[in-house]
């Protein structure tokens, strides 16, 4: 059971980057930065996915760990 839990979550962390990634994509960050710093901001853009996803990952999983440990205290 821990380690089908555990494909579960970094599924959803993967998923929660990629999504974030996709998300970042319709921000036009070239305007921000320094012209001929693509690589630059590619980076940039795949640090602050991962940050967002991982983040939102862990609030998903709290909010689970926490309707879970409510439901035990209702159940006991």
């Amino acid at each position: 059971m821990i380690q089908v839990t555990l494909i579960i979550r970094i599924t959803l962390v993967l998923a929660f980057i990629m999504l974030s990634y996709w998300a970042l994509q319709g921000i036009q960050i070239e305007k921000i930065l320094r012209k001929g710093r693509v690589q630059e901001a590619r980076i940039l853009f795949l640090l602050i996915a991962i940050w967002m996803g991982a983040s939102i990952a862990k609030v998903i999983f709290d909010l689970s760990d926490y309707l879970n440990q409510y439901i035990q205290l209702i159940l006991q």
